[in-house]
């Protein structure tokens, strides 16, 4: 004799098809304010309503910026810190789609951020925004004016090492946190630990 038992289990699907779009794709950091919008995702009618996250980052995904917090909008409005002079100022900007399930997917654009001339109009215009978005409670818009301000104030100068490739002649990552100095180590390589402008080695 013999028995047996059989478990049929249901694999969640997540969202797919989905677009970012971001007008204007140019603009100035802390200054310009940029319009989201995000379409065409789809999913399994049993695993809607579909929610979305907006953010952005200039270097790496873990130092991303959220813009607009999970919720089934489907667009928002924000200012944007600067990019990174590396990379000629782009900056990544995401959407990541949430089914009722947690499975998500993520859709992505580049825009440009230059830098902002620092003025007293500047200041008095972040300071009153902040203001009016404490007032409010508009923890997006809270989100979107420190998280501009922090990225452009923490951007660094690396015009000396962004020709030629130079890091990469160094085999390090791009000049991103410590001013005119390459990055850690590229995968696969040693040498001295953070950001270094000596080269690694295999």
């Amino acid at each position: 004799t013999y028995s047996y038992s059989q478990v049929t289990i249901l694999m969640n699907s997540p969202p797919y098809g989905g677009i970012l779009s971001i007008s204007p794709t140019t603009g100035t950091a802390m200054n310009t304010t940029h319009s989201w919008i995000t379409k065409s995702w789809s999913d399994s009618l049993s695993d809607y309503p579909i929610s979305y996250i907006m953010s952005y980052y200039a270097s790496s995904y873990n130092l991303g910026i959220i813009v607009k917090k999970l919720d089934s909008a489907t667009y928002t409005t924000s200012t944007i810190g600067q990019g990174l002079e590396t990379f000629s100022y782009r900056v990544t900007c995401i959407v990541t789609a949430y089914d009722i399930y947690n499975s998500s997917a993520n859709a992505s654009t580049y825009i440009t951020s230059n830098p902002a001339k620092v003025s007293q109009q500047l200041v008095t215009q972040l300071q009153s925004s902040l203001t009016d978005a404490f007032l409010y409670s508009d923890t997006n818009q809270i989100n979107q004016l420190v998280g501009s301000v922090v990225v452009s104030i923490n951007s660094k100068n690396c015009s000396l090492v962004s020709k030629n490739n130079y890091c990469s002649s160094l085999n390090r990552q791009i000049c991103a946190n410590t001013a005119n100095t390459c990055g850690e180590c590229l995968s696969g390589f040693i040498g001295i630990t953070g950001d270094s402008n000596i080269k690694c080695s295999k």
